[in-house]
């Protein structure tokens, strides 16, 4: 029986007209399928999205994905409710270029994604969040045929997880605080530490709103040690960007809800120039085990801001050895410590990063 719904017009104080569908769909049927482990393995994820439709089985009814409806199924035919479908379907990271991805709701209108970037930021988290035996082998081994079906349609150069136009907004990814005990950085080679490809656990993106945020690094090249396939082979490498950097001091404290965090602390009487701590400085490692209790000096490079929103950027610790920086993480900077960076920033550093 087809599942009856109906549509409401809400007018809000804060807001422009919005549409929400109630409808009586049962969700349980696909949520079982996405439990099962094989829609958690890494190499599902890649199938899935390249195959033309896909068919599931459900225990009270059959699930489909194809180009023309990101999700339906015998209750609701003509396609899941937009909201819903992105949330449950795959079918919502589409393979076309840029300026072509329409994505078409359940009553038959097409809508823009908010960012070009956004489909493969979609499919990176998706598959992150998926298991790997071998990760070492096959990080970049399971998603390259996206990878290269996403490089074709975009016209783009594919560079260790990224595409060229968009490096400096991806280079951005973060990992969640309840998430950076649980990843871990490769020591390995299979990809330089600004690549999430370097770290394994699920990897997110900043979300942004209204176009208001803007670059304030530049790229100014990136040099890349790979092998002969640029899609699934490993690849070490570093990159360059010129940007404003701030030195500070961290060190791992608890809170006084007695969790363990690490935040900026004052640094050394005899130093000048460095960042000085605030509740409105977040840093987030890739790799929080890493940090020890004591004292660390880090620095900040930033690389995006909004007009009178957060600042972002990463968090680098300089290599003696290789005589490069490394990453370890993004910070977000709100508030008091947004306006720190922006009234240092100055004198531009040109920064390399393996």
């Amino acid at each position: 029986m087809l599942a009856q719904h109906c549509e409401i017009d809400w007018h809000g104080f804060y807001s422009n007209r919005l549409r929400y569908t109630i409808c009586s769909w049962n969700t349980s049927g696909f949520e079982a399928l996405q439990s099962l482990p094989i829609a958690k393995r890494a190499w599902v994820v890649q199938e899935r999205l390249l195959a033309p439709r896909v068919l599931h089985f459900g225990a009270d009814q059959l699930f489909w994905e194809c180009k023309d409806v990101i999700l339906a199924s015998e209750s609701l035919p003509f396609g899941i409710p937009l909201n819903i479908a992105d949330y449950y379907g795959r079918r919502a990271f589409t393979t076309g270029p840029p300026s072509d991805r329409p994505r078409r709701t359940s009553d038959g209108h097409t809508i823009s994604p908010s960012s070009p970037w956004e489909p493969w930021q979609s499919i990176v988290k998706e598959y992150t969040s998926c298991s790997l035996t071998y990760p070492d082998k096959d990080k970049f081994s399971a998603l390259a045929g996206i990878a290269e079906r996403q490089a074709e349609g975009r016209d783009d150069q594919f560079v260790v997880g990224f595409f060229r136009p968009d490096i400096l907004w991806d280079i951005v990814w973060y990992v969640k605080p309840e998430n950076s005990t649980l990843t871990k950085r490769t020591l390995k080679g299979r990809a330089p530490t600004w690549s999430w490809a370097s770290v394994d656990g699920p990897i997110h993106f900043r979300m942004r709103w209204g176009g208001r945020s803007t670059l304030v690094a530049r790229l100014k090249g990136i040099t890349l040690d790979r092998s002969n396939n640029i899609y699934s082979g490993l690849q070490t490498g570093a990159i360059e960007i010129e940007s404003f950097l701030f030195p500070a001091v961290c060190m791992r404290v608890i809170r006084k809800n007695g969790k363990e965090a690490v935040e900026l602390v004052d640094p050394p009487s005899d130093t000048a120039g460095y960042l000085k701590p605030h509740w409105s400085w977040f840093l987030l490692f890739d790799d929080q085990c890493s940090i020890k209790q004591e004292k660390m000096r880090i620095d900040l490079l930033r690389i995006e801001s909004e007009p009178t929103g957060p600042e972002a950027g990463l968090i680098l610790r300089w290599n003696d050895v290789h005589k490069a920086y490394n990453r370890l993480g993004m910070f977000l900077a709100d508030s008091d410590a947004a306006e720190q960076l922006r009234i240092n920033s100055i004198t531009l550093d040109s920064v390399e990063i393996e």
